[in-house]
């Protein structure tokens, strides 16, 4: 397998996309295509994999250029640990996860949000459906409901004037001083 970093010009913003995954190829391999609808495509996306094998290359489409396949050992802590690791030179890190589907706005949206609040360093918020407690949310019926939902409710909303996302995103600005100050990294157990 072979999956390289090419340049490419960079927006006003950096945003990276971190994805962590684990024996999951089919799924990762259905929804990172995606990623190239979106209206704003991310700077760089960063996929951390236990294994060479949990990534198809084939599968980067419209993101090749701007992909970069890395390992770690398993665990998502260990995995976006390793990943924050290797976005030093973005300003937004937007962790997903590799059955995410957002909306096509999502990424500009974030982007906007975070530019015009420069006072926040870190959102979340709540995922509209997840399949977790179940069999999962087939990737067609994700479709369906996410352009539903986009129609009348755009993704990402501001509540309070506190930004809120649906997945944790977090600025790294000013030479990653929020992250590397507090020594932010996830809790490996």
């Amino acid at each position: 397998m072979r999956c390289e970093r090419t340049s490419f010009a960079l927006a006003k913003t950096r945003v990276a996309v971190g994805i962590a995954t684990t024996g999951r190829r089919a799924i990762l391999r259905s929804v990172l295509p995606h990623l190239t609808r979106q209206s704003r495509l991310p700077d760089e996306v960063v996929i951390c994999a236990a294994d060479v094998s949990d990534v198809d290359c084939a599968a980067l489409g419209g993101l090749e250029g701007r992909t970069r396949v890395v390992l770690s050992e398993k665990g998502l802590c260990r995995q976006r640990n390793r990943i924050l690791d290797c976005t030093e030179q973005t300003d937004i890190l937007l962790f997903l996860d590799d059955d995410f589907l957002a909306a096509p706005s999502y990424l500009a949206e974030m982007a906007d949000l975070f530019e015009r609040h420069p006072e926040v360093v870190m959102t979340t918020g709540v995922v509209d459906a997840d399949g977790i407690l179940g069999p999962g949310i087939p990737l067609d019926e994700g479709l369906q409901y996410l352009g539903k939902r986009t129609s009348a409710d755009p993704a990402p909303r501001e509540q309070a004037g506190k930004g809120t996302l649906d997945l944790q995103c977090l600025r790294m600005q000013h030479g990653r001083s929020h992250v590397d100050r507090a020594r932010l990294r996830f809790a490996v157990r």
